[in-house]
């Protein structure tokens, strides 16, 4: 094995140091597992019907889990979808404790080679696998036999961004972030989450198919939780 160099040394302290002070431009604050739970009961004494809180609650658990982009979830609007683009259900598989999406296309991956996302169950209450089932209980549809988009409202209309984006800051009125999280908060969320947990650096970029190492960006304070993102253990 050989040494590191003076410039890997560099790279590795800056990285640190982006750790630990990001960028002050960035004033997006993560969702962390207590958020989830916040999110998760907030959902649940919503006067949303039953459908809709299986629906929000699956996207944010799978963009919490999944590192994903509100976009690679979402359709462009509530009456139109691209099957080249959008999460179709038949782009997600559910196979004994793990569910594997099959992103078409990323942001990192323009030429659509497609990505594969593997979630696993955690056995708690904040768990992507439970998320998706009691959803899909809800939507009642074969995933394997109807290929249409994954997310969709009681009504039939195809979830959004800005439906997202709504449901996301009406749940944390009062929160004292509510002004600092978007639907990005998640997958900064993910990176911080598994950094505190003392996830690989590899691992991590990984896993939010990050292509170079500008997720040190992401990466707010670490505070070690007992629940990983990446591993959902």
């Amino acid at each position: 094995m050989t040494s590191p160099t003076g410039h890997d040394i560099v790279t590795r302290a800056l990285q640190g140091y982006r750790r630990l002070a990001p960028s002050s431009a960035d004033k997006r604050q993560p969702v962390t597992l207590e958020m989830m739970r916040h999110l998760k009961d907030a959902i649940r004494s919503s006067s949303m019907p039953h459908h809709e809180q299986s629906l929000y609650w699956a996207t944010f658990t799978l963009m919490y889990f999944g590192y994903l982009r509100v976009g690679e979830v979402t359709c462009p609007a509530t009456n139109r979808y691209d099957p080249r683009r959008t999460l179709m259900s038949t782009d997600v598989q559910d196979q004994d404790s793990r569910v594997t999406i099959q992103l078409k296309v990323t942001k990192t991956d323009p030429t659509g080679q497609g990505h594969s996302v593997a979630l696993t169950a955690t056995g708690r209450s904040v768990c992507p696998v439970q998320a998706y089932r009691k959803y899909m209980a809800f939507a009642q549809f074969n995933p394997t036999a109807e290929a249409r988009p994954l997310l969709i409202h009681q009504d039939g209309r195809y979830l959004t961004r800005r439906s997202v984006e709504a449901c996301l800051h009406r749940l944390l009125e009062g929160h004292p972030d509510q002004l600092r999280i978007n639907t990005h908060s998640f997958r900064i969320g993910a990176a911080t989450t598994a950094a505190g947990n003392n996830v690989p650096d590899r691992v991590i970029q990984r896993a939010g198919r990050w292509k170079s190492n500008c997720y040190t960006r992401y990466i707010r304070t670490p505070a070690p939780t007992t629940l990983n993102p990446y591993s959902n253990g």
